[in-house]
């Protein structure tokens, strides 16, 4: 073994040798890493869509309805209550048909007989048919978090909130204009 000078005076002044790191640390410093690790997870649950112990969501029941201008009349027609609505992607069902409403697409435009907007009829087509706009309302089994909203398979579901619906025979771009909550997914009105 080997014995320097340095170390007798170290020893003589009383002075430890230093330890390397991974000699340091003991269990009670792994505890408490753990345990702010766990109060930094609980916390995030409480104000995130972030849920690790499944504190932060509720499943909800609702029915949204989202507008879609310019639809063909031939494809509107093609639209039952009943089907279902998949997302963008067509993979993901985010609800089923509960209600159409059509009317004609209007377009608002000065008229300088009133002093004010007018709401006329987009011209028909070349078959003379005028383009739609379906008010068409989804119920789904839906996520409820208070930091994020209302989410069916990952879409957001709120007011003012652009979406593409895939129905059967085409797709539709348009916006959420409602959304109500019908009740609990447990069957009991809130």
């Amino acid at each position: 073994m080997k014995y320097s000078i340095t170390d007798e005076k170290s020893q003589e002044a009383g002075e430890m040798a230093v330890k390397p790191l991974w000699r340091r640390i003991n269990i009670l410093d792994i505890i408490f890493v753990i345990a702010i690790i766990l109060i930094a997870l609980a916390v995030a649950s409480f104000f995130t869509p972030f849920s690790f112990f499944g504190l932060g969501g509720e499943k909800k029941i609702v029915s949204y309805t989202v507008e879609i201008e310019n639809v063909d009349a031939a494809m509107a027609e093609m639209l039952r209550v009943g089907d279902k609505v998949f997302d963008s992607g067509g993979k993901n069902e985010i609800g089923s048909v509960t209600a159409i409403k059509s009317t004609d697409t209007v377009k608002y435009v000065y008229s300088a007989v009133t002093g004010g907007l007018e709401a006329v009829s987009y011209p028909p087509d070349a078959n003379g048919n005028i383009p739609k706009t379906l008010r068409v309302t989804i119920q789904v089994t839906a996520d409820y978090s208070s930091g994020s909203g209302y989410t069916a398979s990952g879409n957001r579901i709120s007011v003012g909130t652009p979406m593409t619906l895939c129905f059967v025979g085409f797709t539709g771009n348009g916006n959420c204009i409602s959304v109500y909550v019908i009740g609990n997914a447990s069957g009991v009105s809130s």
